[in-house]
């Protein structure tokens, strides 16, 4: 079998800021935990193979990559899975 999944994602909403720290010898006060950065998009596609014999058993490869705008570059994850039915 032979499976792709494409998906984005973007979030529309303001994160809660209700948490917030300060330095325990510090002079600057409090500040938020939560940075605020530019949002746009995550774009994640995943492509996957799997062979196995029918009803029985088999190995799943996977390879997921994902292009987040607020990050510099983008990130590639690898998997295998063994599937075994009984």
């Amino acid at each position: 079998k032979v499976t792709a999944d494409v998906k984005y994602a973007y979030e529309f909403g303001d994160n809660y800021d209700g948490n917030k720290a300060r330095l325990k010898n510090g002079e600057e006060g409090y500040y938020s935990l939560i940075t605020p950065e530019e949002r746009e998009g995550k774009l994640t596609g995943k492509a996957g193979l799997t062979v196995e014999k029918a009803n029985y058993m088999g190995v799943t490869f996977e390879v997921e990559a994902a292009d987040e705008g607020s990050r510099k570059g983008s990130s590639i994850k690898y998997g295998m899975r063994f599937n075994y039915k009984f």
